[in-house]
């Protein structure tokens, strides 16, 4: 609430300043206006008393017209002596004029209105006088000055009531102020509590809290991008908690992976060393534990490989280099797993096709999918075809297996993920991360990895290796951009 305080005070003094500025103003521009108009009044009453022939008998026939008016008018002669009226009251007392004010007459120029006592009331300057010059008629010299005076207390009382007016004019624009200074406040602090009540909820971990959007104001702006940010958050907390999911089946499959392999070695190992197993059986144990081990090594070695491929740790030698050959090495060198399975693959090459990869890479890539159909395909044919346009060269490798559901495409590239989730089951692989180790290789190639699959049909994987000159072109348009 310090704050809703604050707004409305700072509001009230703000409205307070420009209040009394503007009503100081105003009573300084009223003031000058009645003295002005007090003033024009008087010289208009001295122009039509200049024009005559002033004596003291004269002056005394225009008194009624005068007293009419609330005027009074004094006569001084050349040698400043007071011609008219002869005699003052009692109490009122003769203001000589200053020197200076005396040249100015003399020399034709009248003195502005000014405080002066006439006798109007019992109070010293009684009325507000201007002084006008006179001159003979005959030979235009100096003949003296009016003082002609109209009452003080008229325009005094004409200033206290401006005054007045002023100062109830403040005390209800003071009042009215201060009530929308206690909204505009009240509004404010209502904003800010909606925002502090917002946060409060994030941070109780509630990421669904949206601040409505009303006045398309500032305060609506911060609550806008409140809104974006508690979305992100949820976003945020959506892809810790898929993390956190993922860290967890991650350690639950390595554990797994590993568990399986050592079970089985130390089952043999066990045997052998309480002779359950009789002595012509060990070469067999032996070359069972000898197969674990090297399990157990490809899973740590690919576990490492994927790791420096994901963190861009390894360097790609690319180069340009027949592809014919490797293909052909490759479905050789797979072709006796195959024909454990009943399974035939064949191969199409043009001679002449080159692919633009890391050898060693390229290599990997294409055992890694090629066993993958192997291992999914039973009494059945696996195609590995090779083309080549000017842009790209495409490695396809087809096969007659048990094909995916969309749902296991999407999956596939996640390391340790297996189409059979039965983890009794090894007939389709071991560790899971081939094809999380192609995914990468291919994105540090720029290649493309896609996937057309039909259950109970089969799969076909589609490896496009874009050439050297496209990827140098595409380089160069983006620096250009």
């Amino acid at each position: 609430m310090r704050f809703f305080y604050q707004k409305m005070i700072a509001f009230i003094i703000v409205i307070l300043v420009i209040i009394l500025t503007m009503g100081t103003t105003l009573i300084r521009f009223s003031r000058e206006q009645v003295y002005l108009r007090q003033q024009d009044e008087l010289s208009q009453m001295a122009e039509y008393l200049v024009g005559q022939d002033i004596t003291f008998d004269y002056l005394k026939q225009i008194q009624p017209i005068l007293d009419s008016a609330n005027m009074k008018v004094y006569y001084y002669n050349e040698d400043n002596e007071r011609q008219y009226p002869a005699f003052l009251d009692d109490k009122q007392q003769e203001m000589p004029l200053s020197s200076s004010e005396k040249q100015q007459l003399k020399s034709g120029q009248r003195l502005s209105l000014r405080p002066y006592d006439m006798g109007f009331q019992k109070d010293k300057l009684d009325s507000m006088s201007i002084f006008i010059p006179l001159e003979r008629p005959n030979n235009q010299q100096y003949a003296g000055y009016l003082v002609l005076g109209a009452p003080a207390y008229m325009t005094n009382e004409a200033l206290d009531e401006l005054n007045r007016s002023v100062f109830r004019a403040i005390l209800i624009s003071l009042a009215v102020a201060g009530f929308l200074a206690w909204l505009l406040a009240y509004y404010q602090n209502r904003s800010i509590k909606r925002l502090g009540d917002a946060t409060k909820e994030i941070a109780n971990g509630n990421y669904d809290v949206q601040l409505r959007l009303k006045t398309g104001d500032e305060f609506d702006d911060l609550s806008q991008n409140f809104n974006q940010m508690a979305e992100a958050l949820k976003v945020s907390q959506k892809e810790i908690n898929r993390q956190e999911t993922l860290r967890h089946q991650l350690m639950m499959d390595v554990a797994h992976e590993m568990r399986t392999p050592l079970t089985t070695m130390l089952g043999m190992l066990k045997g052998m060393k309480d002779h359950v197993f009789p002595q012509e059986k060990w070469d067999r144990s032996i070359t069972l534990v000898y197969k674990e081990t090297e399990r157990l090594k490809r899973l740590v070695n690919e576990s490492l490989d994927y790791e420096k491929i994901r963190a861009n740790e390894i360097k790609l030698a690319k180069a340009v280099f027949p592809v014919q050959d490797v293909v052909n090495d490759i479905a050789m060198q797979l072709q006796q797993e195959a024909d454990k399975k009943h399974t035939t693959i064949t191969v199409s090459c043009p001679e002449q096709a080159t692919v633009y990869a890391d050898p060693d890479r390229f290599r990997q890539i294409v055992v890694n999918i090629v066993k993958n159909a192997v291992q999914f395909t039973d009494k059945g044919d696996i195609q590995l075809t090779v083309e080549e346009t000017a842009d790209d060269t495409a490695i396809r490798v087809k096969d007659t297996g048990m094909g995916m559901t969309a749902e296991q495409i999407e999956n596939i590239w996640q390391r340790f993920y297996k189409v059979d989730t039965s983890r009794k089951a090894m007939a389709y692989g071991e560790s899971g991360l081939g094809l999380s180790i192609v995914k990468q290789v291919m994105n540090r190639h720029h290649g493309e990895v896609t996937v057309n699959s039909e259950l109970g049909v089969g799969s076909e994987f589609i490896l496009t290796f874009p050439k050297q000159e496209a990827l140098e072109e595409d380089k160069g348009a983006k620096t250009e951009d």
